[in-house]
């Protein structure tokens, strides 16, 4: 079998690109988006996209039961108490 002359092969640099830094997404979208997470058992990301909906400003998570609800709120509940621990200590 023959091994392919690449010598002669050009690197084309990448396209230059000008993402967002930030998306503007619906709160109903979010919802879905950790629900489906949560369900599919990314922990990693789902905590991740709660926190950042709850750094934003999220009262309720939509359309979840309630162990949603407690799994949506539970690392942020932690560090209350965590940090509740270590003022009273």
């Amino acid at each position: 079998m023959k091994k392919a002359d690449l010598s002669k092969l050009k690197v084309i640099p990448a396209r230059k690109v000008n993402n967002p830094d930030k998306y503007s997404v619906p709160h109903d979208v979010m919802c879905l988006i950790w629900i489906a997470l949560d369900e599919a058992g990314n922990t990693e990301l789902s905590r991740l996209v709660a926190s950042t909906m709850q750094a934003q400003g999220c009262d309720e998570l939509d359309n979840a039961d309630f162990q949603q609800v407690l799994s949506f709120w539970s690392e942020y509940l932690e560090d209350k108490l965590t940090s509740i621990r270590k003022e009273t200590h």
